[in-house]
């Protein structure tokens, strides 16, 4: 939590020293704002969205909160029910549709991702949402003290006391030693969809992914213990709404330009 000072007028000076960077070419990268959606979210997409525009961002990632790493019943209160998140996401890919219509070139990350395998059979190669997952395969996270885990969630998940995605340290092992590990093997049995009841033969499979860590953390398990977890309801429900969406013409023309731009 931010304890001291006002953290909308901090984030908001230090995005327009990045882009001030971006601009006189001392950075290359351009600089984003990663929402994380709560219960106070709730009825305020627009003023959301617009706040984005407004700081000259192109692109925001509705996302609804987890619990990694953090006390779960502290922060209870904030998760939003499925149905929640779901109404959420909606209005506000409609109103992103909308901003697009009358020129306002802005996108939906998690859209994106989704689209550009489904309308390009290529894969963006976002780390959560493929198959197998991107845990250690595509990615490793290092801790302060050098601890290394298989992604970020198994890192935030060891200060919970939960160690057992740490696959070595960087003072105590080779590179080849940590991709070996077999926790990096399991992981990629646990997430390929090949293997998995219920995912093997959904008919999103081709653009969908599961995460290991977070059935770990719900249900003492890396191996879902059905099919239709809370992740897999909220991939069912955005590839749903995408599906329709794209049977719009306005629409499609809209994802259209996000796949060519992005």
């Amino acid at each position: 939590l931010y304890g001291k000072g006002n953290s909308y007028k901090d984030t908001v000076k230090n995005l327009k020293l990045l882009k001030k960077g971006q601009e006189n070419g001392t950075l290359t990268n351009s600089p984003n704002a990663l929402l994380t959606i709560t219960r106070y979210s709730l009825g305020h997409h627009k003023q959301i969205i617009d706040e984005y525009v407004k700081l000259g961002l192109q692109k925001i990632h509705l996302r609804p909160m987890n619990t990694f790493g953090g006390k779960k019943k502290a922060i209870q209160n904030l998760v939003l029910s499925h149905d929640d998140f779901m109404a959420f996401y909606k209005d506000s890919l409609d109103y992103i549709l909308d901003l697009n219509a009358k020129g306002v070139y802005f996108v939906e990350v998690g859209a994106f991702i989704f689209l550009k395998k489904i309308l390009t059979g290529l894969d963006p190669n976002y780390m959560d949402i493929r198959s197998p997952c991107g845990a250690a395969l595509g990615q490793l996270a290092y801790n302060f003290d050098g601890d290394v885990y298989t992604c970020d969630e198994g890192r935030m998940l060891s200060r919970s006391g939960i160690a057992e995605f740490k696959i070595g340290n960087v003072t105590d092992n080779t590179y080849s030693e940590l991709i070996e590990h077999p926790v990096v093997k399991t992981m990629c049995i646990a997430s390929c969809l090949d293997n998995l009841p219920g995912c093997s033969q959904c008919v999103y499979k081709p653009y969908c992914g599961v995460c290991p860590l977070e059935n770990y953390f719900e249900t003492d398990s890396i191996f879902a213990q059905h099919a239709y977890g809370r992740r897999c309801a909220l991939h069912t429900s955005i590839l749903d709404y995408l599906f329709k969406k794209i049977q719009d013409e306005r629409s499609r023309k809209v994802f259209n330009e996000w796949i060519k731009r992005g």
